[in-house]
């Protein structure tokens, strides 16, 4: 167990990254092939600003933890197109109930205005309707393979950009394909890869008044991943664990009596003895392919070496361990696009690409009507990667549709 950072250091070092990475996003003349790392740790960067060499190596693994949410290595993010969003300021919020709840009351209106919800159903593929009166014909197929076509007026494509990479030439088959800078985009558009794994407790072992906190790696387990040896970074799981920073996030933390009175948060109302880890690119593949009993014992043991307990706390074995498996999931193939890369932004892709994703498509139709719309994250040009993103685009494109449909 190790005693946590001095505060006064911890805050040098948040305030540091915050001014650095400000400085990187003010850099307009930036080569295309230039990554974000290579501006964010130079030794002139202001990342490093006043800090100690062993500061300076902290400073540097808590910067990691930007791969975290980017779903990307910093080498490969490019530097040209880096902080352009103009998206929403502040830290995340969860939907008390979880994000079942948004569907189900999505649900419910969606019933309540006469409409349908069918679960189970694969798209096969998606084409101009027959006739020649305008709309879509979808092919669907369910559990036992039986299909059933179905007809509209227009439709609303969400599917994610990593499903459509692997799927957009049989979903809108030829003639009825879609246009070539939507379909470069797609191509192109780089998806990132994010894992969590989530441990519960009898009881909490650890401290319960701070509900996020930063695990960075000990010296001697900072060596980049790719200078390990095989067998270290791909068969060793403690080491695979201790050689990026984790993000954790405490569903034990108890309340105050103010928290009580003025909170309406399930967790200050109900806290339990659960944390969550974000699992970062580096890693997330390799731990998601492993028994998910494994996993979680791995990193149980790695938390409660570094973490901060009395002598007289008992440290209890997780009673449950939930490990994500999105980067092999055949509906998810990973999280959702990245910040621009250098491999994309090689290949043409640019800012304006998300407005392309975003582009209605008349399926080939010369001169005809948008009859497929597209929403999603990988849509929203200043919210890309986040629910924020992908629910302005769903009121984007539901507006977009109702005055299609002249409703």
């Amino acid at each position: 167990m190790l005693r946590p950072l001095d505060s006064e250091i911890a805050s040098r070092l948040s305030k540091n990254l915050a001014i650095a990475l400000s400085a990187v996003a003010s850099n307009t003349s930036a080569e295309p092939t230039s990554s974000l790392a290579s501006e964010l740790f130079s030794p002139s960067s202001q990342l490093f600003n006043t800090l100690s060499t062993t500061e300076q190596i902290h400073a540097s693994t808590l910067a990691r933890t930007l791969e975290i949410g980017m779903g990307v290595r910093l080498e490969d993010v490019s530097l040209r197109w880096f902080g352009y969003e103009d998206s929403a300021k502040g830290t995340d919020a969860g939907v008390v109930g979880g994000y079942d709840v948004v569907i189900q009351k999505l649900v419910e209106e969606v019933k309540r205005l006469g409409g349908e919800v069918r679960v189970g159903q694969k798209v096969e593929n998606v084409k101009p309707a027959d006739g020649g009166e305008g709309g879509v014909a979808i092919s669907t197929k369910g559990a036992n393979d039986d299909t059933k076509p179905l007809q509209s007026r227009l439709v609303i494509c969400t599917i994610p950009l990593s499903i459509l990479q692997q799927t957009h030439t049989s979903l809108f088959p030829s003639p009825s394909s879609l246009s070539p800078r939507k379909t470069h985009a797609i191509i192109n558009t780089h998806v990132g890869q994010l894992g969590k794994i989530v441990l519960s407790y009898s009881d909490a072992w650890w401290g319960t008044t701070v509900g996020a906190f930063t695990v960075l790696p000990q010296n001697d387990q900072q060596k980049p991943l790719g200078e390990r040896k095989t067998d270290e970074k791909e068969g060793d799981l403690d080491a695979l664990v201790r050689s990026v920073p984790l993000v954790v996030a405490s569903f034990a933390v108890q309340p105050t009596l103010t928290d009580t009175v003025a909170s309406t948060t399930a967790t200050a109302r109900n806290p339990h003895p659960t944390l969550l880890i974000y699992l970062p690119v580096p890693v997330v593949s390799q731990l998601e392919s492993r028994l998910e009993s494994e996993v979680g014992k791995a990193v149980h043991s790695y938390l409660a070496s570094r973490l901060p307990t009395s002598p007289s706390q008992i440290v209890s074995m997780p009673v449950k361990t939930v490990l994500t498996n999105w980067s092999h999931d055949p509906y998810s193939l990973g999280a959702t696009s990245t910040p621009l890369t250098i491999g994309a932004t090689r290949a043409g892709i640019n800012p304006t690409s998300f407005i392309d994703l975003g582009r209605p498509e008349t399926l080939g139709v010369e001169g005809g009507a948008s009859t497929v719309l597209f929403a999603g994250e990988h849509t929203s040009v200043n919210s890309r990667g986040s629910v924020a993103g992908a629910v302005e685009s769903g009121i984007r494109e539901g507006r977009r549709a109702a005055g299609l449909l002249q409703l």
